[in-house]
């Protein structure tokens, strides 16, 4: 099988003969035609004004109002403390309550302690806060607002 070049850009332009362009499509070679820049009064629009068109009055209408601002704050970062924060749920200024909860990681250690013998000692995760997560509540409303974890 023979590769054949592909036809120069000047080849490519020119259609071969019989051949036309689709009805409405300029041929390649076709230039575009310019025309002289008119005012919109010289080609026989009118303004506005002129075709009789008013600006509705309503009894009563106001003009619209300035956009409403909305403050979007940044996602809080939590940790083992609490924190003075708006609540989500209540939007009140609250410092939020701090409860230490047993995560996966608080059982996987007390697995690991039982496993390798120290039966005794499996409690001890549940015991110390950083084994735990820090769950923080809103003091008001007691809705949840987010949890530390430390890793």
């Amino acid at each position: 099988m023979e590769k054949v070049p592909p036809p120069s850009y000047q080849e490519s332009m020119h259609p071969p003969p019989g051949i036309n362009p689709p009805q409405g499509y300029p041929s390649p070679m076709h230039q575009p035609t310019t025309y002289p820049m008119q005012h919109p009064q010289q080609i026989g629009f009118q303004q506005p004004h002129q075709m009789g068109f008013q600006q509705p009055q309503q009894p009563g209408f106001q003009q619209p109002q300035a956009p409403q601002v909305v403050m979007v704050s940044p996602p809080t970062v939590f940790g083992p403390n609490p924190l003075p924060l708006t609540c989500a749920h209540c939007h009140k200024q609250v410092t939020s309550r701090v409860q230490s909860e047993s995560a996966t990681k608080t059982h996987l250690f007390a697995l690991i302690l039982c496993l390798v013998g120290c039966i005794p000692c499996c409690l001890i995760p549940y015991c110390m806060d950083s084994c735990q997560s820090q769950n923080h509540y809103c003091s008001h409303c007691n809705a949840f607002l987010g949890s530390y974890n430390n890793q």
